[in-house]
């Protein structure tokens, strides 16, 4: 069985086609565990409904504690073979939950990842991004090459055994809580298995936590610190610690790209300032002769030497009205 987990925190505007992909798959033997993150709007009233008329949901009420302590708590709960974490605006493609199964049963994968595809609210554009295929499966220090895909949950199904016996949870954290229980648990797997489809769209709009850009970017900090503690822990191989620094310093670009989205000139220093000092005070021995990891480098020490442009209300406003103009192009 899989033990489907969603956290809900105000979900009401896509709940229920969330809930229909799941429980209308051909595949019955899931049970779906809503766990209602202290909502405000209708969504607990909604998750009220499906689970009097479907016995496979179960809603689990908790005060508001953000979504590392949802899932966590759906973990605890989950009574399946196999987990998979969903979010709540996400829609599951029909015949995925068997597809997924069955690839995991078939390769013995303790990961299995599939494809995935962005939805665009405002358009009702799709884009697809599919798994590299190359190899169907990967073990030992070839998993580390799966470290640059993407951490979403909705495309990851995975054993239960090994995230309970490696007590494997969520990090407390608001941002890339997901990259860094991706990045631990993968290290945990003995074998992971690809699925050359794409399982579900994940939902992007305006409001969706890819679009917002805060000073909670900075918690992504702390997650690649407590990763790398978790593989030093762990004994893990340079493979990994390479790969490590890659995704730092990819993530670490990629909020410096959207910088101009947060508010204040202060708050944009503060970011700046904060991933520079991180950046800084690493060691990159274990990636010196990675000309990936070094691109990367160099990229983020020429944003910083253009710091005060890239920081200024005048590229702001700039980087915004460009991207309003985008934005009208697609509708």
């Amino acid at each position: 069985m899989i033990s489907l987990i969603v956290p809900v925190y105000n979900g009401e505007r896509f709940l229920r086609a969330c809930a229909d992909s799941i429980l209308n798959q051909s595949m019955r033997e899931i049970e779906v565990i809503f766990v209602d993150d202290g909502s405000t709007d209708g969504s607990r009233e909604i998750l009220k409904e499906y689970a009097r008329k479907d016995a496979r949901v179960r809603v689990i009420a908790q005060e508001n504690r953000g979504v590392s302590a949802a899932r966590n708590r759906g973990i605890e709960e989950a009574k399946g073979e196999y987990l998979w974490f969903f979010d709540c605006d996400d829609v599951m493609h029909e015949g995925a939950a068997q597809a997924m199964l069955d690839c995991a049963q078939k390769t013995g994968a303790d990961l299995t990842a599939a494809g995935y595809c962005f939805l665009h609210e405002e358009s009702g554009k799709t884009e697809t991004v599919h798994l590299p295929t190359e190899k169907k499966t990967l073990c030992g220090d070839a998993r580390s090459r799966a470290m640059r895909f993407s951490a979403l949950g909705g495309c990851k199904l995975w054993k239960a055994d090994v995230i309970r016996r490696n007590r494997l949870r969520y990090m407390p954290y608001r941002i890339a809580e997901d990259v860094g229980f991706y990045l631990c648990a993968l290290a945990c797997c003995e074998r992971m298995a690809m699925l050359d489809q794409p399982v579900y769209d994940y939902r992007v709009y305006d409001g969706s936590s890819v679009q917002r850009v805060t000073l909670k970017a900075l918690d992504c900090i702390s997650v690649f610190d407590e990763t790398e503690a978790f593989y030093r822990a762990r004994g893990m191989g340079n493979a990994f610690y390479g790969e490590l620094l890659y995704d730092r310093m990819f993530h670490y670009l990629l909020w410096m790209e959207r910088l101009p989205r947060l508010g204040t000139k202060k708050e944009r220093r503060q970011m700046e300032a904060a991933f520079e000092q991180s950046r800084r005070a690493l060691d990159f021995s274990a990636a010196q002769n990675d000309e990936d990891v070094t691109t990367l480098v160099r990229a983020f020490d020429r944003r910083m030497a253009r710091r005060a442009w890239y920081e200024s209300n005048a590229y702001a406003a700039l980087y915004r009205a460009a991207r309003a103009a985008k934005h009208r192009l697609k509708r």
